[in-house]
Parts: C-alpha cells; sequence; structure tokens
C-alpha cells in the first residue's frame, strides 16, 4: 500500500493505530509523573489539555477522511463504473 502521489509506502493501519495510542499513553503518563512529583501546574494542565484537543481534531479529521474516501471507493464499485455494458 502506498501514499497517492508519493514514492513511500503508506502506514499499515494496525501500526498507524498503535502509534497514535502511544502518544495518547505519553501524555498521560507524563502528566502522571509530574502529578505524582507535584510537579504539575495549571500551565501544564493547559499544555496538556491542548496538546490532547489538537491530536483528537487530528485523529478525527483523519477518520472523517477515510471514512469519506471508503464510501466513495464502495459507491464506484457498486455504480459500475469501469464495467462494459451487457447492451449491444
Amino acid at each position: 500500500m502506498t501514499d497517492p502521489g508519493r514514492d513511500r509506502p503508506a502506514p499499515e493501519p494496525v501500526a498507524l493505530l498503535s502509534g497514535r495510542v502511544n502518544e495518547y499513553i505519553d501524555i498521560w503518563e507524563r502528566a502522571a509523573s509530574r502529578l505524582v512529583r507535584t510537579e504539575y501546574h495549571a500551565e501544564d494542565f493547559l499544555d496538556d489539555w491542548f496538546t490532547l484537543w489538537g491530536k483528537w481534531m487530528r485523529d478525527l479529521t483523519a477518520t472523517a477522511a477515510l471514512t469519506w474516501r471508503a464510501s466513495g471507493a464502495d459507491a464506484k464499485s457498486t455504480s459500475g463504473e469501469g464495467h462494459e455494458s451487457d447492451a449491444g
């Protein structure tokens, strides 16, 4: 599987999902360790909140794009595009 218009292979869905989950876990673990050491402050909360919000929006947008692309591919395969007509 390759990205359209690029020479490098596209990341596999499982690897991509695993990487995204690890990003969320890293944020959580950093915040938890600072909280335990009583080094967690209001600005840290804001930084973590906006980081999580940005990652969530990125993933929501990617999910919407993948869903849109998949529904377009399904519509093309069921509409008969690219198939010869039997009439004739």
